[in-house]
């Protein structure tokens, strides 16, 4: 059980270095857990060092996925994954301002109807 959860430890350590995570990369990551997981089958993990020291560090298995692939494609990646950040901030700003925004306005009705005097008048009809 304790392997299971390093595996998964060193993995999640690999998955957070990458910049954008696409298909391509979830597929290596997951072929790369295989290999990890029929290579280790037989031997005891203590500790995490003992994958880092079997495998590499996170830092040298994104390198070595990187190498793969032509720095074009890569730059494309990471400035797509940029926009999308820029568009999903931009527009949660508004969101909040939106909100902020009809919350005052319900606010100002709110104190308009509380603190307005209300007129009732008899009128008797001879």
């Amino acid at each position: 059980m304790k392997r299971n959860r390093l595996i998964k430890k060193y993995i999640s350590v690999c998955k957070s270095l990458f910049p954008a995570i696409g298909k391509p990369e979830r597929e290596y990551l997951k072929k790369f857990k295989k290999d990890i997981i029929e290579s280790t089958y037989h031997i005891s993990l203590d500790s995490i060092d003992d994958l880092y020291s079997q495998f590499g560090t996170p830092e040298e298995i994104l390198k070595n996925y990187y190498l793969m692939y032509d720095t074009s494609i890569l730059i494309e990646k990471v400035r797509s994954a940029t926009i999308i950040r820029h568009v999903v901030s931009f527009i949660l700003v508004l969101s909040i301002i939106g909100i902020m925004y009809y919350v005052f306005y319900l606010y100002n009705t709110y104190t308009s109807i509380a603190y307005s005097e209300i007129m009732s008048y008899e009128e008797t009809i001879k």
